[in-house]
């Protein structure tokens, strides 16, 4: 998981979840979101798509400031 820094507390954050990637990563992510989320930001947890780089962009246009991809490694 990426480091999610302190600069953007208002930014929207979205995890993008490799459908390889462990159990372990997965239930790291999710504990990731539910910390910001209890922090008032707008976070959602989703599958990383093959094409990643479109779906980066159509998330951009709904306001994702963020991006965190999980791997298997």
């Amino acid at each position: 998981v990426t480091d999610l820094g302190e600069g953007n507390a208002q930014g929207r954050v979205v995890f993008l979840v490799d459908a390889k990637a462990t159990p372990e990563k997965r239930r790291e992510a999710l504990k990731s979101a539910h910390a910001l989320r209890n922090e008032g930001r707008d976070v959602a947890v989703l599958p990383l798509r093959k094409n990643a780089k479109r779906q980066i962009q159509t998330l951009e246009a709904e306001g994702f400031t963020e991006f965190n991809k999980v791997y298997a490694d």
